[in-house]
């Protein structure tokens, strides 16, 4: 959904996973985030684009300015 949406190959992470502060590819960093994160947010395109996974089970955002 993301990538049908216009997210690029690679995103930045940031939250509490080993990928914080890296630009990483997106399929990569959804495997390692989704339902297994104490929040994260995929940065897809600045300040307009992006994923967010919460801490509860199910928390998930796509945000779009």
């Amino acid at each position: 959904m993301l990538r049908r949406k216009g997210a690029p190959e690679t995103c930045y992470v940031m939250g509490y996973s080993e990928l914080d502060g890296r630009a990483v590819d997106l399929r990569g960093a959804l495997e390692e985030i989704v339902g297994r994160s104490f929040g994260n947010f995929l940065s897809c395109i600045p300040g307009k684009f992006g994923y967010f996974e919460g801490e509860e089970p199910n928390e998930r955002y796509i945000l779009e300015r």
